[in-house]
């Protein structure tokens, strides 16, 4: 039902006003992110107050399923950051590579579902049937 009207099933039809911008994507690969040179947002603290964000060129992050592939990628720097990792594999990351930062945090951050409310057809254009309302 949502295929008909979502334009996501090629990934250049993407849009936002983020820091960056979407400029390639490869299935079960990697996606591939720009600054964005009409981003907005400034540096709200500190010595940098007012620069403008982001201060990176770029984002590049891998696409690997696998957490023993990402475990690895990460113990031997192939990969700059993981994140969701289980308290199991937390302790074998620090007995084998105790160089790594790590820090602790208790899951529970809010998740926002966008939806589309300016169809008629589309169900949640209802607000009796959207989650939450």
């Amino acid at each position: 039902m949502w295929d008909k009207y979502s334009n996501l099933q090629d990934w250049h039809n993407s849009v936002g006003t983020g820091a960056f911008m979407l400029t390639d994507y490869v299935a079960n690969s990697s996606i591939t992110l720009v600054k964005n040179p009409d981003f907005w947002g400034t540096n709200p603290i500190g010595p940098g107050k007012g620069d403008r964000l982001p201060y990176i060129d770029g984002i590049k992050m891998l696409i690997l399923p696998d957490i023993s592939t990402r475990l690895a990628a990460l113990r031997t720097g192939k990969i700059d950051t993981l994140d969701n990792v289980v308290a199991d594999d937390a302790v074998s990351l620090n007995k084998t590579t105790p160089q790594l930062k790590s820090a602790r945090f208790l899951p529970g951050q809010i998740w926002v579902i966008g939806m589309r409310t300016d169809l008629q057809d589309l169900p949640f254009k209802d607000e009796k049937v959207r989650p939450g309302v």
